[in-house]
């Protein structure tokens, strides 16, 4: 788990606003989006990866079991299942996003235009 402060820790699985993981995300975390590939084109964070539920199960993730991962989603939920997926699959690291990106966009950070 991230060392830092943040939401508690539920199945492994820590919960973060999202100011803290944009901060986590600028120092290196890799930052996940779970949403449908429709909900991702239309509005994403510059430089997120899109990960379906499918990849996560079949571990083509590109992701390594080692790297500090941070998963969002719309509101959150299915992020948060996201999460408990990846540290069921062996990751040590791994944050939901929470509020998802309707709390991302309302903290105003910055999306791709």
């Amino acid at each position: 788990m991230w060392p830092f402060s943040g939401g508690s820790a539920k199945n492994g699985v820590q919960n973060v606003d999202v100011r803290d993981a944009y901060e986590r995300w600028q120092r290196g975390a890799k930052l996940i989006d779970v949403r449908s590939p429709q909900e991702y084109r239309a509005s994403r964070i510059k430089g997120t990866k899109n990960v379906s539920p499918q990849q996560i199960q079949n571990g083509s993730t590109g992701l390594r079991p080692d790297d500090a991962v941070l998963v969002i989603c719309a509101s959150g939920a299915r992020s948060a299942r996201a999460a408990r997926q990846l540290v069921a699959a062996g990751f040590a690291n791994v944050s939901n996003v929470h509020g998802g990106m309707h709390a991302w966009v309302r903290a105003g950070l910055p999306l791709k235009k």
